[in-house]
């Protein structure tokens, strides 16, 4: 799970970041649909990654895996919001590039 993490957070300063800030329509028009999604896409990501950082984080600090269960809320919403990130990523990318 921690190595997930820091590919992920390694892939957004790498590539998403550049991608993000070398788009002109954000900072043109921000009500564009290329912008709205930029920005949900974003937002829900950055919470995501908070999350799972926690989540990584507290099971790095207890020796035992029993008191995993209590998190189970805690992950489920991670995994939610990483799926609608996903999706939204996908709408991204087909609104910038098409197929």
């Amino acid at each position: 799970m921690l190595i997930g993490v820091i590919l992920n957070v390694i892939s957004f300063l790498l590539v998403m970041l550049p991608s993000l800030l070398s788009l002109e329509i954000v900072r043109t028009d921000p009500l564009s649909m290329i912008s709205i999604f930029s920005i949900l896409h974003g937002s829900l990501g950055v919470i995501t990654g908070v999350f799972a950082l926690w989540l990584v984080g507290s099971w790095h600090l207890q020796s035992s895996t029993a008191n995993c269960i209590k998190r189970k809320k805690m992950m489920r919403t991670t995994l939610t919001l990483w799926l609608g990130v996903l999706f939204l990523g996908f709408v991204l990318y087909y609104l910038l590039y098409g197929f």
